[in-house]
C-alpha cells in the first residue's frame, strides 16, 4: 500500500505591493510687500522626491503633477534609477499644495501623494 503525502509550501511573495512614498516639503516663505503682479517668493530652492517602496525596481520614467491644475513637471532620476526628483526653482507662495507623484517602471505604474506646504516667516 502506497502513502500519499501532499506537501504545501508558503513562500514569501518575490516583489512586495507596488507603492511609492515621498515626504512632505514646507516652503519657508519671508514676510514681504506683494501683489498679484509681484508673488511672494520663497527663500530657497525646493527639491520633491519619491522612489518605489521596493528597493529591487528601478524607474524607467517619472513625473510630478501639480493637483490643482494639473500641470506636469518632468523629473530626474538618479544614476541607479532608484529615486525621482524635481527641483522647484525660485518657488512662490502659490507653489503649494499636492503633488502626485507618477512613476513609470517594468512592474507597472506607481503613484505617491506629496504634499507641499507654505509656511510663514516673520523676522522683527
Amino acid at each position: 500500500m502506497w502513502l500519499l503525502a501532499i506537501v504545501v509550501v508558503v513562500l514569501p511573495p518575490l516583489v512586495t505591493p507596488l507603492t511609492a512614498r515621498g515626504p512632505p516639503i514646507v516652503l519657508h516663505v519671508q514676510t514681504a510687500k506683494t501683489s498679484s503682479t509681484h508673488p511672494l517668493h520663497v527663500s530657497e530652492n525646493v527639491t520633491l522626491w519619491c522612489a518605489p517602496d521596493n528597493p529591487q525596481i528601478t524607474i524607467r520614467r517619472a513625473w510630478f503633477v501639480r493637483r490643482r491644475d494639473r500641470r506636469r513637471f518632468e523629473a530626474q532620476l538618479s544614476p541607479e534609477r532608484k529615486n525621482a526628483t524635481f527641483t522647484m526653482k525660485s518657488p512662490v507662495v502659490r507653489d503649494a499644495g499636492e503633488y502626485t507623484c507618477e512613476l513609470e517602471t517594468q512592474q507597472g505604474r506607481l503613484t505617491a501623494q506629496i504634499q507641499v506646504y507654505g509656511r510663514l516667516d516673520v523676522y522683527n
